[in-house]
């Protein structure tokens, strides 16, 4: 008997020996994030050994993997067509809307990490050939133009749709078993998703860094916490925004209005100005007839309902501030009584015509119109957010902290520059042929996209967006072209060199006029008198361009 009870001891040891070094085991108890990287056709097994070995727990700890999830994923190739996309757009927290030709519509919304609003989902069954499918795919009419992901249940045949993924001639996106896996029971099923998409899809057409416009998507929206949080967490009121051009005064009111979409008690609007024209686009927004005129604007908005208020954010008004001081703020005399008896609110944003009746005129009725916000440059870390998460989400990184760290010293803190920057990155990487393909950015790289054409078409932009005025806008440049070589000045060595290039003796109001000019468009700093330039890759571009014959040219065409 005793002998009976050690064999059967023996046998129950070698046993749980054999089963703790299987192979999987040791694997995924080493690391446990290499669940995520398993065909799911091993999931099964895996969870079998690990629930054997108790291991099962601490692994789905480790690798942040809901047990639901792994109950999910191993049901889920057996599903129907229409289970498997209701599973999917939860774990993504989207729509599925069945189409035809056994498609479903993902609406993607504008908290997706690219530039991609929706896609089609392609699930067909276990029993459907591959060929069959990405013929019956390249007939059907709903597929024009549109980014399809293909998940066959049926590991053989995704192999074939993987590789079709890869001709850029398509939009198709089928990834291989591990990526599956991974979008099934990653922590960050929408990131897995975005990797998915931008390993097949090319860069240029996901990417999703704007260069103009402002943050549309709140996935690219960094920074500004304690301007949004000044505003967010107070009463109502009415501010004024201001800042130089592509700051991000139009992203900072964009992110205000996706805060106030749900807010109780509040509608919020935010409109665009493109001229001095205001109360039609008022009227338009608050569903009334185009030609309503002030008077009755007023009147809707003063029989608001109780206890609900209306805010307006208003883009771009430099236009309709200069018009409204031509006609005595009339206007804005109103809005403001209306803010006076709680009913509606406004924020106003724009650059030097908005900030010179705030700031310079003292008799200006805007001072006490609202509270002055000022735009100026992205926060350090918020930059770096900017460089390396949209990156990151595609499954991109910096080969060096060198390299991150050129762009972002470049870039001066200008969240523009930096969209720029990394979109011409993207371009790059994009069009590299299939053998150069990779997911670094190099030195040569950035270098690239600081000397690119849009890159200087940015930069250069400031020499008539700085004033609508002719004059000042001339004096601005004068003052640039006459500092920039050497890189810090004062006030008087400025003077000074602008009746060395033959410019006359100017006012002193109007040259320090002309310096809070430059220092709202984020060209120059001020510390104890002493002026710097803020962003040094204008400087090294400025320097390129003779400044000195700049200054000489502008001197005798003042003449």
């Amino acid at each position: 008997m005793g002998l009976a009870a050690l064999f059967l001891a023996t046998l129950s040891a070698l046993y749980y020996l054999r089963l703790y070094r299987h192979p999987l085991v040791r694997r995924l108890s080493m690391e446990p994030m290499e669940l995520l990287r398993l065909a799911p056709a091993q999931l099964p097994q895996a969870r079998k050994l690990l629930t054997r070995t108790r291991r099962l727990d601490s692994v789905l700890r480790a690798a942040g993997v809901e047990g639901s999830a792994l109950d999910s994923a191993l049901e889920h190739g057996g599903q129907s067509a229409k289970e498997r996309a209701r599973q999917l757009a939860a774990r993504l927290g989207v729509t599925a809307e069945a189409l035809t030709g056994g498609l479903w519509r993902l609406g993607l919304g504008d908290g997706f990490p690219l530039n991609l609003n929706e896609c089609l989902l392609c699930l067909p069954d276990d029993k459907q050939p591959a060929p069959a499918l990405l013929s019956a795919l390249a007939a059907e009419p709903e597929t024009a133009n549109r980014v399809v992901v293909i998940l066959h249940p049926a590991e053989s045949e995704q192999s074939r749709p993987h590789k079709a993924a890869d001709d850029p001639g398509n939009l198709y996106v089928a990834p291989d078993a591990a990526g599956m896996t991974a979008l099934l029971l990653s922590p960050d099923p929408v990131d897995a998703f975005s990797r998915i998409i931008s390993a097949q899809i090319r860069l240029t057409r996901i990417s999703p860094y704007q260069t103009g416009g402002g943050a549309r998507r709140e996935s690219m929206f960094f920074g500004r916490g304690q301007l949004i949080a000044h505003v967010m967490n107070r009463d109502l009121t009415n501010y004024l925004v201001v800042g130089g051009r592509q700051l991000g005064k139009s992203s900072l009111l964009q992110a205000l209005a996706r805060r106030y979409r749900d807010h109780p008690g509040v509608d919020c609007y935010y409109l665009g100005l493109h001229d001095a024209t205001l109360v039609p686009y008022l009227a338009r927004e608050l569903g009334l007839a185009a030609d309503t005129d002030l008077e009755a604007l007023i009147a809707h908005l003063g029989q608001g309902e109780a206890g609900h208020r209306a805010l307006f954010l208003i883009d771009e008004a430099d236009e309709f501030v200069a018009a409204e001081v031509a006609r005595g703020y009339a206007t804005l005399r109103k809005f403001r009584s209306l803010s006076e008896e709680g009913r509606a609110y406004f924020v106003l944003a724009g650059f030097w015509e908005l900030y010179r009746h705030v700031a310079l005129d003292y008799q200006s009725p805007l001072k006490n119109f609202g509270e002055v916000l000022q735009v100026e440059a992205l926060e350090p870390e918020a930059c770096r957010s900017l460089a390396t998460e949209p990156m990151a989400r595609m499954g991109i990184g910096y080969r060096e902290e060198a390299v991150l760290a050129r762009l972002l010293e470049a870039t001066g803190g200008r969240a523009n520059l930096i969209s720029i920057a990394c979109n011409e990155i993207l371009k790059k990487l994009g069009a590299l042929k299939a053998e150069e393909r990779r997911r670094h950015i190099d030195e040569e790289d950035v270098r690239e996209a600081l000397a690119s054409r849009n890159m200087h078409m940015a930069l250069d932009g400031w020499e008539n967006a700085i004033s609508d005025d002719p004059s000042e806008a001339r004096l601005g440049r004068m003052v640039v072209y006459a500092t920039v070589s050497a890189g810090r000045f004062d006030l008087g060595g400025l003077a000074g060199a602008l009746e060395a290039a033959g410019a006359g003796r100017i006012p002193t109001r109007d040259l320090e006029k002309t310096l809070e000019l430059l220092s709202l468009a984020y060209l120059i700093g001020e510390e104890d008198g002493e002026y710097h330039y803020r962003v040094p890759l204008f400087r090294e571009r400025m320097k390129k361009r003779a400044p000195e014959r700049l200054l000489a040219d502008e001197v005798a065409g003042s003449a």
